[in-house]
């Protein structure tokens, strides 16, 4: 199987890897995961050896799809984070750009009280999301 080409057969998941589809003009098979970044921008946070620590998801699909269409709406609309442990749904913290006038964000680790997630990952991937989403 060529992932490369349109006319590759889509690959089915290798134990707890994602499943992904053929595309044309890459060498690199894109996830099927990856396309649900296209209505709400989802980062992996990866140990050394591929396990995913935590996500960090757009707080609202309803509210992502308004920043799609609407920009930033005047700083209405400003991009809220959601961190989850592992691919799970468990909420461990939030990461929230205030609205003034200068970039303010706030870290809030508070709902991971057993500290399963280092507080230098989780400070270093609120520097990658102000820096990945370009602000």
């Amino acid at each position: 199987c060529e992932p490369g080409t349109p006319a590759a057969a889509a690959l089915a998941p290798v134990g707890d890897q994602v499943a992904t589809v053929p595309v044309t003009r890459t060498s690199v098979p894109v996830a099927i995961t990856d396309l649900f970044n296209i209505f709400r921008r989802r980062w992996q946070c990866l140990s050394p050896d591929g396990r995913t620590l935590m996500m960090a998801r757009e707080d609202s699909v309803i509210l992502a799809l308004l920043r799609r269409l609407l920009g930033t709406f005047f700083g209405l609309l400003r991009t809220q984070y959601i961190l989850t442990r592992g691919e799970t749904e468990v909420i461990i913290g939030e990461f929230n750009r205030k609205f003034t006038l200068f970039d303010r964000y706030v870290l809030d680790m508070t709902r991971d009280a057993q500290r399963v997630i280092d507080r230098r990952i989780a400070l270093a991937v609120g520097v990658m999301l102000d820096s990945g989403e370009r602000r």
